[in-house]
């Protein structure tokens, strides 16, 4: 296929859709919907940290794809829009006021609550067959009120990268992260609660325990201590945007990292055999935990029934066992959310190693994650003062303990 060079990227997905998907609907349905004439427009969430590669990689397939649309389409337009995470909601107002919403959205993560709220995404219904091409959990995930509002492409987690040549063997313990840096080996963290969650998760917390299940302050006031234990190293640095820690192990500044699969592309161009894979190092109470992370579908709320029925159409094409595993097998550093896909793992390690991370992963559902951000800005002004020293954890471990729990009873 011609766009077969790019399918290691990000995008790579849109490139495995629609050429299958147009020629795999050949029947007297998608044949009227040719002759009708159709434009189909997908919003594409970017955030707002994207390196170069996959910016030019995005805007190459973006041309091909449409392409490949209209030559197996006749009559039909699919237009498609990357949109900063920032700027996201901003043009959804915009573009809802003139009647302009896109027909797919296609997000990053799952925060789908403020988008219908605000009517700019609607509630999909799923026939018993159609649910069978999604893990229930998972579909679970993205309810509300008894509401479908969104389904899922694929999932990830954050791993751990590190420099081979430089760190022959990565740490397992958090213990081991402290003693690296004490040896003089650089190490990249973020600072951001969304980025160092794993870290709680090391010492028994969790942000959204099940019902029954009491909070800890002990696991609160421990992970506050070893953030400020961890900060006084020289050598272990906490930044601000995972673009740092990504471009830190590209110069040598980090030997070893907290990551996303997303950035193996440009991370393997760079460093070659010399990138490492691993699992977040553990802690006192056992494996990390990091919070689940995926890309999501969901639909317009001013599409004709006309739009929607193409809409619906690429979104379950997509997600039947064929793309879901070409898609895997493809990009390389996402799984597939088709519960009746068996990947050859032992062939792919990196696959086989973020699927054993997602399993061990913690899922927010669409109320935990809407307030998962909401935490965000109020828990950063408290780590921070951790981390510079402003105030010690003994002092903050209450505020945050305070904000915690007020998002726990948002979702109850």
């Amino acid at each position: 296929m011609i766009l077969a060079r790019f399918l290691c990227f990000r995008w790579g997905w849109i490139a495995l859709l629609l050429p299958a998907l147009l020629a795999g609907c050949g029947g007297s349905g998608s044949n009227e919907m040719a002759s009708m004439g159709s434009t189909i427009s997908v919003m594409v969430e970017r955030e707002n940290v994207l390196d170069r590669l996959n910016r030019i990689a995005s805007q190459q397939m973006l041309k091909e794809q449409k392409r490949e649309f209209e030559r197996y389409h006749p009559g039909g337009q699919l237009e498609l829009e990357m949109v900063n995470s920032d700027v996201l909601e901003q043009t959804l107002q915009t573009r809802a006021s003139r009647g302009l919403l896109p027909d797919l959205l296609l997000l990053v993560g799952n925060d789908l609550l403020p988008l219908k709220k605000k009517g700019y995404i609607s509630s999909v219904k799923l026939s018993a067959q159609e649910q069978q091409s999604f893990r229930p959990v998972e579909l679970s995930q993205l309810r509300s009120n008894g509401e479908q509002l969104g389904l899922p492409l694929y999932l990830y987690t954050r791993l751990a990268c590190y420099n081979k040549k430089r760190l022959p063997q990565p740490p397992q313990s958090l213990s081991e992260i402290i003693k690296l840096g004490q040896q003089g080996h650089g190490i990249g963290l973020e600072s951001s609660l969304r980025g160092i969650e794993w870290v709680y998760s090391d010492f028994g917390g969790n942000l959204f325990p099940p019902r029954g299940e009491d909070f800890d302050p002990g696991a609160l006031l421990n992970f506050l201590s070893w953030l400020r234990l961890a900060n006084l190293q020289p050598n272990i640095t906490f930044v601000t945007s995972g673009a740092e820690l990504s471009q830190g192990l590209i110069d040598g500044h980090f030997v070893w990292v907290s990551c996303s699969p997303r950035w193996l592309p440009s991370l393997r161009k760079a460093l070659g055999s010399r990138l490492g894979l691993s699992l977040l190092p553990g802690g006192p109470s056992g494996p990390a935990h990091p919070i689940m992370l995926q890309r999501t579908w969901a639909f317009g709320a001013q599409s004709s029934g006309h739009q929607r029925q193409l809409a619906r159409q690429l979104v379950m094409f997509n997600s039947n066992v064929v793309q879901q595993r070409n898609l895997a097998l493809k990009l390389g550093n996402v799984v597939p959310v088709n519960p009746a896909i068996e990947l050859p793992l032992k062939v792919y390690p990196t696959l086989g190693l973020i699927d054993q991370a997602v399993r061990s992963s913690r899922r927010l559902n669409i109320r935990q994650e809407n307030q998962f951000r909401a935490l965000g800005p109020p828990s950063q002004v408290l780590i921070d003062q951790v981390l510079s020293g402003a105030r010690p954890p003994q002092q903050i471990a209450p505020l945050l303990e305070a904000l915690i729990k007020k998002a726990q009873l948002e979702v109850q």
